[in-house]
């Protein structure tokens, strides 16, 4: 598929995908995974079950996780891998 991230979320909730994992590599610095994750929180492609795995740069902080149901299990400084669950 080839569209805007949100384009893209909004069509695969249409079509009723859900996804046990998701993986975001994007663009460092640009508050991508923030936009991804407030995306993905009102629809069924993430459930309470599913992980998300986001790379990131090392210093990002994401303080909307909360507000959007989503929990840090873990962050790794690799480069910083953060997996919300």
């Amino acid at each position: 598929m080839s569209a805007d991230v949100t384009e893209a979320i909004r069509k695969l909730d249409r079509e009723g995908k859900a996804f046990d994992f998701i993986f975001m590599d994007p663009p460092y610095r640009m508050d991508l995974p923030k936009k991804v994750l407030e995306a993905l929180r009102d629809t069924c492609l993430a459930d309470e079950e599913t992980l998300i795995i986001v790379e990131e740069a090392s210093r990002l902080i994401f303080p909307g996780s909360a507000r959007s149901g989503m929990r840090l299990s873990r962050a790794r400084n690799i480069r910083r891998i953060n997996m919300f669950s």
